[in-house]
């Protein structure tokens, strides 16, 4: 799946020069260092100050592109919260940090498959997008996307009930007897847009436990086409803005 396939650039916006100037020199990196970028922001050694700042100037995939699309707050307010916002911490976010490695080897595991970890990705065509993988899996010459999630509330108990087709997760449910990733939650809009950035066709979206449970998901054209557009409008109405002053506040 291409970009193009997707969405090409609207230049009717109403872009100041300070904003251009400001996209150009902070946001838009050239190819070789958002390769940089990647390999400098992998765990073990991740440079985080390096991932916050540059995840600072682009909409990621992992909570920033859905907020968009579905928050009630005004835009404005939201673009400026998008700046000032924290890494929240608790017990749930805790556990699913601890055992992420652990997901990724029984994945591997039951799978088959290799898995490369990943640094911060920047989409190349579209510079304000961005998102960290928990990894790319690679069976023969197939390449797909891994998102791996350790419910906390699922520690002591099952995913799924298959039998009785009940879900113990919010993010699955069951359709015409298929277990599927629930396309208003935050992780739908959290995969589409991480295959939209890499170009990827699917995501093993990968819920682990004592009862794991692996959901493949596939790129979701009609989704992709109507949420880019409003993506990258919000980007250049109110994020750009919000981010040049906040720059020019600190020059």
């Amino acid at each position: 799946m291409r970009s193009t396939d997707i969405y090409r650039f609207n230049d009717s916006y109403d872009i100041c020069d300070d904003e251009i100037c400001c996209y150009m020199a902070d946001v838009v990196v050239a190819p070789e260092e958002i390769t940089d970028i990647e390999q400098k922001t992998r765990e073990p050694s991740r440079d985080l100050s390096l991932w916050k700042r540059m995840r600072a100037l682009c909409i990621s995939a992992s909570s920033k592109a859905h907020s968009v699309l579905r928050s009630r707050k005004e835009p404005s307010v939201l673009a400026k919260s998008f700046l000032t916002e924290r890494r929240f911490w608790s017990v749930e976010t805790t556990y699913g940090t601890d055992l992420e490695n652990e997901a990724i080897l029984a994945f591997c595991e039951l799978m088959s498959a290799e898995v490369q970890r990943c640094g911060l990705c920047i989409m190349l065509e579209q510079r304000w997008l961005c998102f960290t993988p928990d990894g790319l899996v690679r069976k023969g010459t197939e390449v797909s996307l891994l998102e791996v999630k350790c419910p906390h509330s699922c520690r002591e108990k099952p995913i799924i009930n298959v039998e009785e087709q009940v879900s113990n997760v919010p993010y699955l449910v069951f359709r015409d007897n298929e277990l599927l990733l629930k396309k208003s939650h935050v992780y739908y809009t959290q995969v589409q847009v991480s295959l939209y950035v890499l170009g990827l066709e699917k995501c093993f979206f990968f819920v682990y436990s004592r009862h794991q449970q692996v959901v493949e998901v596939v790129a979701d054209k009609d989704f992709l086409l109507t949420s880019i557009p409003r993506l990258e409008k919000f980007y250049f109405t109110h994020h750009l803005p919000a981010i040049t002053k906040t720059l020019r506040a600190v020059r």
